[in-house]
């Protein structure tokens, strides 16, 4: 069991560190309207392997910006999404990708475009039912983000990261997407997926698919066709820099 105290001290040190990033408001120095709440999740991918287990994870940041709900008076937040894609290297050398983006509720099969993958609507229903307790009303957005557990919660798999492989780093035309029934097979005999956690941490965003995929840093030549599934038209699915 974990020390009493120390599970305070780690509380209170991360909501003071959460308070403080929930405090950005107003407009930066560059013109862009600052979010109002800024926030990190570290996304863990457990497996059961013939070595025991084996487990692959890596930290999003998350910024929620007011906006005017125009034609109405109301404002809303809109979620944006930087860091760069999970790999996760198997021990037979192949990897799978998680990207920043999921198929919108879609089946794969059915999908017709990709959408940012959401913190929010994740952390939400893994948190449910704490976060909405029977016979009260739903809380803030900041309540969920401050009070959410330290300890990793477990992901619904309706909340799972789009997956994608390839066959040559080096070239996107090689990549496809990737159901978790075939994760198992692309890692090797002995292999299966077991879970995925997601985590309120203070942690930086992680390096990822920039350090393996070289051509997502690379100029991008117009084309008229912008098919949802061709990576190389969609370094966004891997790479998203922090804006300065």
């Amino acid at each position: 069991m974990r020390d009493a105290n120390l599970v305070g001290r780690n509380s209170l040190a991360r909501r003071r560190f959460l308070t403080g990033v929930l405090s950005v408001l107003g407009v930066s120095a560059c013109g862009r309207k600052a979010p109002e709440i800024i926030f990190r999740v570290r996304l863990t991918f457990h497996f059961s392997c013939p070595a025991g287990s084996r487990s692959f994870s890596g930290v999003w940041e998350v910024w929620e910006t007011r906006f005017s709900g125009f034609p109405n008076s109301g404002s809303n937040l809109t979620e944006s999404l930087f860091g760069e894609a999970i790999p996760m290297r198997f021990d037979n050398d192949q990897i799978v990708f998680a990207l920043l983006a999921d198929y919108g509720g879609g089946a794969l099969e059915d999908a017709i475009g990709l959408f940012t993958w959401s913190a929010v609507k994740a952390l939400h229903n893994a948190s449910h039912p704490r976060y909405v307790a029977p016979g009260q009303a739903k809380g803030t957005f900041r309540d969920l983000v401050t009070d959410t557990s330290a300890e990793p919660l477990t992901l619904e798999l309706k909340d799972m990261p789009a997956l994608v492989v390839f066959q040559n780093l080096a070239d996107p035309k090689t990549g496809r997407f990737v159901r978790l029934s075939e994760l198992a097979a692309l890692a090797g005999t002995g292999w299966a997926f077991d879970r995925a956690e997601i985590q309120v941490v203070e942690d930086r965003p992680t390096p990822g698919a920039s350090q393996l995929l070289p051509w997502v840093n690379a100029p991008l030549k117009a084309s008229g066709d912008w098919r949802w599934n061709d990576f190389r038209k969609h370094p966004e699915y891997f790479v998203r820099k922090v804006p300065s």
